[in-house]
């Protein structure tokens, strides 16, 4: 059985890379009356696997070269006045970027399919939904409004930059795309909002004689490790876990809702020149007796056994062929990794928010419940 800081995933290891998502097989579960706090209900996403099993959606994304970071605090700003309020990472559009903008798709499907379903159909197709009965549900008992709330909450945002000349004139306006994803913290039931927070998000570095992520996470802890891992430029690959589904309320009658996005694991796939000195300081190297093996974990971040297979294949093909154009020749060494940014169809999750809500969640479904309502 999963102790309470191990998650659904970490116990079933499924994910889906970019690449191979399919939007059908996604939906939010029904909202249970004990999964509430004081200012939201609180809905878990799920996706059902190639092996049919339901339980909560982990995206892969292909190498990303990080445009974007961590912010740093500022007493004087609104929103990030200290690190509490500073667990998240801005991840920007790269139209240059294939494997981002891979990602930025898989997103703003989602975002589409809600739109579309909450704000237009007002969801009469009940795709947010609540128990009745065991195994009945009916679409939610309010009017939802999907991603339109202050915080602005789509999974990607978009906003028009204007480019100036040297005499303020506007000479053309930028439209500008982001992502704005949380860092995953240690679960205390005793935490309160101004304690510090542990970051649990696992940083895996390469391996220089695999050429993948080691088998170990590294150290890091605070939000001040994190932040001079995760700089501009540094090319990595991201584990995605959609933790909840949040509803508000706020409102009488009309009521924002969203989901929540969490970073559980980062493979720093090459680092930028801004970090490479920082990587082999001491904030990797203290504490070294709490790091427990975690090669499973790391596997996230591999190829799949099929594409393991054929490159095995190409391998002693391209042998074969030097050999009989040249005997006397060595055979061309392919052991070189040539498929870094593809990802594999199964994965881990190291992390939930709300932890204590998802005791009932952890077990994985392969039946949804049936619907009441218009469809």
């Amino acid at each position: 059985m999963a102790t309470k800081q191990e998650t659904k995933s970490q116990v079933t290891g499924h994910k889906v890379s970019c690449a191979k998502f399919n939007l059908s097989k996604f939906h939010v579960a029904p909202y249970k009356q004990k999964t509430s706090s004081d200012s939201q209900h609180k809905l878990f996403p799920q996706y059902e696997y190639a092996d049919g099993t339901v339980t909560t959606p982990v995206i892969i994304s292909g190498s990303i070269k990080l445009k974007g970071g961590i912010p740093q605090t500022d007493p004087s700003s609104q929103y990030n006045k200290t690190d509490n309020d500073c667990f998240y990472f801005l991840l920007y559009k790269d139209e240059d970027d294939p494997r981002n903008v891979e990602l930025f798709n898989v997103m703003e499907q989602i975002d589409a399919f809600y739109i579309d379903e909450i704000n237009e159909k007002k969801n009469t197709n009940g795709v947010i939904c609540q128990y009745v009965a065991k195994n009945e549900s009916t679409p939610f008992d309010k009017e939802l409004v999907y991603g339109t709330t202050d915080e602005n909450a789509f999974l990607v945002k978009h906003t028009d930059k204007d480019e100036k000349d040297k005499s303020g004139k506007i000479i053309n306006t930028k439209k500008i795309s982001k992502m704005k994803i949380k860092i995953a913290t240690k679960y205390e039931a005793k935490l309160t909002k101004d304690m510090p927070r542990e970051v649990r998000t696992e940083v895996y570095l390469k391996d220089p004689a695999t050429g993948g992520p080691k088998s170990e996470a590294e150290p890091v802890k605070t939000l001040d490790d994190l932040r001079r891992i995760l700089v501009f430029g540094t090319t990595v690959k991201f584990a995605l876990a959609f933790t909840k589904f949040w509803i508000t309320k706020k409102g009488k009658n009309k009521e924002g809702c969203g989901f929540g996005l969490t970073c559980n694991m980062v493979y720093i796939e090459e680092q930028s020149k801004r970090n490479a000195n920082v990587l082999s300081s001491k904030v990797f190297s203290d504490d070294d007796d709490n790091i427990k093996p975690i090669e499973q974990k790391s596997k996230t971040f591999e190829d799949d056994d099929e594409k393991k297979k054929e490159k095995e294949e190409k391998h002693l093909d391209k042998k074969k062929k030097g050999k009989k154009n040249d005997e006397s020749e060595e055979s061309e060494d392919t052991d070189e990794k040539d498929g870094e940014d593809e990802e594999d169809d199964e994965s881990e999750k190291t992390d939930e928010e709300d932890e204590e809500d998802k005791e009932e969640e952890k077990k994985p479904k392969k039946v949804q419940p049936k619907k009441k309502g218009k469809n």
